[in-house]
């Protein structure tokens, strides 16, 4: 490398090597910030010690000399030359500098250069990377996030002072795969709950007009409603995100039970995976999906309890104001009910469902009779329960979706990050 021009050199491995010297710098005592005035004396007996009076001021009290603030680059280039002639110290400071090793390694390799490498190396250690294979593995508070923002050059965010609590670095620690890697190198995430919202949503965006890849959007599973260490980590690391989640509707029903004395106790009960047509008049209802995300809001400080709006349509709008977009029922529920209305998207359900069961005739036509009658529920049930399963019905319909499949509030979540991206 020393026979290289900078020129001919990467940018990646000149700013590996830059970064190398700063930290360098920053433990290098070469130059002191603080000299005794016998010790100053003595070195102004050396050759080339004019840049002594330049760059050091003294203390009329003590008699003694320190570094000045406004030293120019050049003056400390020439204090820096000065010192390391006259007054050398045996300091020395070694960075294990890595650039990109993705480059060169096989994935298995990239994992083993961190672990048997990295973690054991009694360094300091460096290391740029675009692998997910390396950021899924890394240590969530080693991450040092260098990105471009519009107007603002490149801007760097640490995890290490990241307001989060042990166990939910764990958790995020727990979950981020090589897919779950990619959050740190997209341009924006959208966070979902599920494998089926994985599959499709990327899907769902091309129909759109509005493909993610073209943005570096990533879609991050977090396979649970658990969205609030992620959350805090993008933030944390000025990543733009959506949120999307199931509203998960319900109504409260009256349950008689008897009491210790005999006695009947009636208790509220909530009832789930119903349809609005089949809630009973007058029954209040309510969404377990808003329930979170509000209490996510209260607990991300961003609205005090007292503040948060009661009415359901002026949560959504909070929400949606922050990127977090909850739906009515579950996902695949609220895409059946979208397409209705649509007999060409209706059919296209239908079909993947007679593809995939192991039922016969009566089976699939139940499942038609129950889309066709507004029964999702029922059809949901069907899919979970024949050897289908949720994930595997969306891979399949990944294929042959259609803009009439994509429910309105993820049209919106997708809107919202792109005009983020776009920004």
């Amino acid at each position: 490398m020393a026979d290289r021009n900078s020129a001919d050199i990467s940018l990646g491995l000149n700013n590996i090597l830059y970064i190398s010297m700063v930290l360098q710098m920053l433990q290098d005592k070469t130059v002191p910030s603080f000299l005794k005035k016998d010790t100053f004396n003595e070195l102004k007996a050396k050759e080339n010690s004019q840049i002594l009076e330049d760059v050091y001021e003294v203390k009329a009290k003590t008699g003694n000399y320190f570094l000045k603030e406004d030293i120019t680059d050049a003056q400390m280039s020439k204090i820096y030359f000065f010192m390391n002639v006259n007054m050398p110290v045996n300091k020395a400071v070694t960075i294990l500098a890595i650039e990109e090793p993705e480059a060169h390694l096989h994935p298995v390799n990239q994992r083993l250069i961190y672990k048997d490498v990295i973690k054991n190396s009694n360094n300091s250690v460096l290391l740029t990377t675009h692998s997910t294979h390396i950021t899924s593995i890394a240590p969530i508070e080693s991450i040092v996030h260098l990105h471009e923002k519009k107007g603002e050059g490149t801007v760097i965010h640490a995890t290490a002072d990241m307001p989060i609590a042990a166990g939910e670095f764990l958790d995020v620690e727990r979950y981020l795969d090589v897919k779950r890697g990619e959050i740190y190198l997209g341009k924006a995430v959208i966070l979902v709950e599920g494998v089926a919202e994985e599959y499709l949503i990327p899907r769902f965006a091309e129909t759109l007009g509005k493909p993610l890849d073209e943005k570096g959007i990533i879609v991050c599973n977090v396979n649970s409603t658990n969205f609030a260490p992620y959350v805090k980590l993008l933030e944390n690391l000025d990543i733009h995100y959506a949120v999307i989640t199931d509203g998960d509707h319900y109504y409260i029903k009256q349950k008689t039970k008897k009491g210790k004395d005999g006695n009947d106790i009636v208790e509220d009960e909530r009832e789930y995976h119903v349809m609005d047509k089949d809630v009973p008049q007058g029954a209040k209802i309510g969404y377990l999906g808003l329930e979170i995300i509000r209490n996510l809001f209260i607990d991300l400080e961003i609205i005090a309890d007292t503040e948060m709006p009661s009415a359901f349509d002026k949560q959504e709008e909070l929400f949606e104001k922050h990127g977090i977009f909850v739906g009515t029922h579950t996902f695949e529920v609220d895409m059946m009910e979208e397409c209705k209305d649509n007999e060409n998207a209706t059919q296209i359900l239908i079909d993947i469902f007679n593809d995939l069961t192991k039922g016969g005739n009566i089976q699939k036509k139940h499942f038609e009779n129950d889309i066709e009658s507004g029964d999702y529920w029922k059809c949901l049930n069907k899919i979970e329960g024949n050897g289908i399963g949720k994930g595997r019905f969306a891979q399949k319909l990944s294929g042959r979706c259609c803009k009439e499949h994509v429910p309105s509030y993820i049209r919106a979540a997708i809107d919202y990050i792109y005009q983020r991206v776009n920004g």
